[in-house]
């Protein structure tokens, strides 16, 4: 499942950059700012993508890192076996997603808010329908994965058999 959330949550926020990039025309992430008011779609969706990849709820980055603490709190039923690693988990787990979010609410700062530090930031435009409605489709991917995790297992183990079958 890891992998599925993660794939989803980075596609949407490569996506995002690239909806960015599209409108203002530059990669400088000095040069940009005050594009929520001329991206507010974008900004939602990279603001979702943001969220989910530092592992909040509803998010399915939240999933994957329920079922981490989850495994690494399993060595407790037996407390002979890797209890300092459970132990060191927790505390680690929460540092990543502390950082993870610090980086995403700058860089969401530096894009989306305040005023725009260039021309071509405050000439900035909506992405099209045609790059909107598969970064939307990502997002309520990752919000049905958060909400309802169990509905993908059936999913994962359609795609497991077939890929077992075929490398046979």
């Amino acid at each position: 499942r890891s992998v599925v959330n993660h794939g989803l949550f980075k596609s949407l926020l490569f996506l995002s950059a690239g909806s960015v990039i599209h409108a203002v025309g530059t990669r400088e992430i000095d040069q940009l700012g005050g594009l929520l008011k001329r991206q507010p779609w974008t900004g939602a969706l990279f603001l979702g993508a943001a969220v989910a990849i530092s592992g909040l709820p509803p998010f399915n980055g939240f999933i994957s890192e329920w079922l981490i603490y989850l495994g690494a709190f399993q060595p407790l039923k037996h407390p002979a076996s890797a209890l300092g690693m459970a132990v060191l988990t927790a505390p680690v787990l929460a540092l990543i997603g502390g950082l993870a979010l610090a980086c995403f609410v700058k860089v969401f700062g530096v894009v989306f808010l305040g005023e725009p530090r260039s021309e071509a930031a405050i000439n900035a435009h909506e992405a099209p329908s045609s790059m909107l409605a598969p970064m939307s489709l990502l997002l309520v991917a990752c919000v049905w994965i958060g909400l309802l995790p169990t509905t993908l297992v059936p999913l994962l183990r359609g795609a497991v058999a077939s890929w077992s079958a075929t490398s046979d």
